[in-house]
């Protein structure tokens, strides 16, 4: 058996410094923020990267960074909120650009968030997916395990699914239009399933009492009272 591997060749021709993720490696990371996949939780698989209430690229300052979509930036300028993101499924490529930008990143200083979505073909393709978090899979705590009490050594109970799919294609409207090699579309779709949580609330009306201003009725202590000041 033989091993052999090459060594990256160097770039020459820009002085940046970044990393980037493969469809493959997203496809294998576990990229779930609550329920379903987030793509912008691939940062915290860069080095240089903290995030710690606010993220910080290579020791930048919160609030600096950039994130664009295909070119165009996604961020409100004021909060460096990102505006309705779109499903994981969408994106072929994650980049980060951390340091040492080109001309054309150069307005922000908090890491460059680079994110190239999928594009149709001249052919028509489909996939389907479905991804399920189960506390059945997870490692439990350590403090957990170290625990005697079977009211807290348990596994939290979890249970997210993220279903949906995504298609592809040329624009092809026969005997009108015949966008192979020309013009694509893409759609993708995700959702959000988890169990129904039953709740039964309590409502109350005001008392005959408590219409007239006495409270004694409403079962809480009472922090103030008209005969507790003078004046």
């Amino acid at each position: 058996m033989e091993v052999s591997a090459e060594a990256p060749l160097l770039d020459t021709s820009t002085a940046e410094r970044g990393q980037n993720l493969s469809t493959k490696f997203m496809d294998n990371l576990p990229l779930f923020s609550g329920g379903i996949r987030n793509p912008r939780a691939f940062v915290n698989y860069m080095s240089g990267v903290t995030n710690a209430g606010e993220q910080s690229v290579s020791g930048s300052g919160g609030r600096a960074q950039e994130v664009l979509i295909d070119g165009g930036s996604a961020l409100n300028v004021e909060s460096s909120a990102v505006f309705n993101f779109p499903s994981s499924e969408m994106f072929s490529e994650f980049k980060m650009l951390q340091s040492k930008l080109l001309a054309e990143y150069g307005r922000v200083g908090g890491g460059i968030e680079i994110y190239s979505s999928k594009s149709g073909t001249n052919w028509f393709h489909g996939a389907a997916f479905h991804n399920m978090r189960r506390d059945i899979w997870n490692a439990n705590a350590w403090n957990r395990n170290a625990s005697t009490n079977p009211a807290s050594s348990f596994r939290p109970k979890e249970r997210f699914n993220e279903t949906g799919g995504a298609a592809g294609g040329p624009v092809f409207i026969p005997k009108v239009y015949d966008g192979r090699n020309k013009t694509f579309w893409y759609f993708t779709y995700a959702k959000d399933i988890r169990p129904v949580s039953l709740a039964f609330p309590t409502s109350t009306v005001p008392t005959a009492l408590m219409k007239q201003g006495n409270f004694t009725e409403a079962g809480v202590p009472l922090i103030w009272r008209s005969g507790d000041h003078g004046g």
